[in-house]
């Protein structure tokens, strides 16, 4: 139970920060990448350490490419890493999931408010024609899509809170 507070607590902090100033703060996560192993290892032992670690290291692993492409932002990753740490990777792989459907509520609420849904929807798919055109990957414009993508991972993870269910195990 201290382990889910704790989570509340990041995730509300880190959506305040992401939609203030479009910014995860490494003084905010770093205390709960650090409590999330030793938590893990008093309730659960070496399995919890395990758990904590593995469930650290998936999204630097998994988002890094996307990052690459100025697709999800260095802060996100850190966020879904300290979730992974606090968590255990079994928790963060369903998260993922329900944090993107959240992030998809926010896109739709900014393409409603600002009334942008053509223009963004060309520029998705010029960006994949081109893509395919040149057959490489360009840089995604993250400033003309920039979303608090914290906010995302708030309704997500206060969803799979309350609904339980795990997608993968």
């Amino acid at each position: 139970m201290i382990i889910q507070i704790l989570l509340i607590i990041l995730i509300t902090i880190c959506m305040i920060t992401d939609i203030k100033g479009h910014k995860v703060y490494n003084k905010v996560i770093l205390p709960f990448i650090i409590l999330g192993p030793i938590l893990n290892i008093i309730f659960y032992g070496l399995d919890g350490a395990k758990n904590s670690l593995i469930g650290f290291i998936i999204p630097i692993v998994i988002f890094f490419p996307l990052h690459m492409f100025k697709m999800i932002g260095a802060g996100d990753i850190k966020l879904f890493a300290t979730i992974g740490a606090l968590m255990g990777y079994k928790f963060l792989a369903s998260n993922m999931v329900y944090s993107f459907f959240g992030a998809g509520i926010v896109c739709i609420f900014y393409i409603v408010k600002n009334r942008n849904l053509l223009e963004r929807l060309k520029y998705f798919f010029s960006f994949i024609f081109n893509s395919v055109l040149t057959k490489s990957v360009n840089e995604y414009d993250k400033e003309k899509s920039k979303i608090p993508f914290a906010l995302g991972v708030f309704i997500g993870t206060i969803a799979q809170l309350i609904i339980k269910y795990d997608f993968w195990f």
